[in-house]
């Protein structure tokens, strides 16, 4: 019994690994939870995503919006949006996110939530030129009921 036990710990952990990399999709966004924190993340060709992070018992604020366009998160101060080919809308970022513990980042967390889950796709541009154009089909199932970090 106690070999059966160690060998299934063993085919786990090493199977773990291999998934956990392969979290994210092109064509809908797709939802996790790990350690506390709910996760949604769509992606777009490798090394482009959108992440979304909600606190959902870790204890500390989690609960974020990042963005990582051409492998990299964005090094500027802000991030540009366009949503359905609407006029584009610039927001601050904090340490490269959307954060949501103060008033004005809860307020700007819960804007940007609302319109990944309204709209169809959203192209998201960095100060440098790098940008990437995200379907938001199924973001609304994914990231779910998020309380901004403020507001708890």
């Amino acid at each position: 019994m106690i070999r059966f036990l160690r060998g299934t710990i063993l085919m786990a952990s090493i199977a773990l690994p291999a998934t956990a990399g392969a979290f994210g999709n092109d064509d809908r966004w797709e939802s996790g939870w790990g350690m506390g924190v709910k996760e949604a993340i769509i992606t777009r060709g490798a090394g482009n995503r959108i992440y979304v992070t909600c606190d959902d018992g870790a204890a500390r604020d989690a609960t974020a919006i990042s963005f990582m366009v051409g492998g990299d998160s964005p090094k500027g101060s802000s991030v540009q949006l366009t949503f359905d080919g609407e006029a584009p809308e610039d927001y601050s970022l904090w340490d490269g996110e959307i954060k949501s513990n103060c008033h004005a980042c809860a307020s700007t967390y819960d804007a940007i939530i609302n319109k990944l889950k309204s709209h169809r796709f959203v192209h998201v541009k960095f100060q440098n030129g790098n940008a990437a154009k995200f379907s938001l089909n199924g973001s609304t199932r994914a990231i779910g009921q998020c309380v901004a970090d403020f507001y708890r």
